[in-house]
């Protein structure tokens, strides 16, 4: 069991338990940012800053200043690196975003 436990994501049950990881684990950040990354700007009513804004996949390069900034903003202890990387090599207007997680100081990558 975690020391400070909290839900891991995707939620899953694991015998008759949530998943959970660390608090102040990379994974632990890795969670939040996912988090963060999963909701668009304005769908949480209690913090509407919360998420990300559309992105158009269609300009390529993709512009990933306000991914950036939102990760910065909602995990501060997250050093993140997001990167645009093709998705299909036959669909040259796809595109797959990657962010690899460090904790602040740290070598420990998710």
């Amino acid at each position: 069991m975690a020391d400070v436990p909290h839900l891991s994501l995707p939620l899953r049950v694991i015998g008759q338990t949530f998943a959970v990881v660390d608090q102040d684990t990379v994974d632990e950040l890795a969670n939040n940012i996912k988090a963060v990354t999963s909701f668009a700007q304005g769908q949480r009513a209690d913090d509407m800053r919360f998420g990300i804004l559309p992105m158009p996949f269609d300009n390529r390069p993709l512009n990933l200043d306000d991914l950036n900034t939102t990760i910065a903003i909602y995990e501060p202890r997250a050093d993140a690196t997001v990167s645009e990387a093709p998705y299909d090599p036959n669909d040259p207007t796809a595109a797959r975003v990657s962010i690899a997680v460090t904790m602040a100081g740290d070598e420990q990558e998710v």
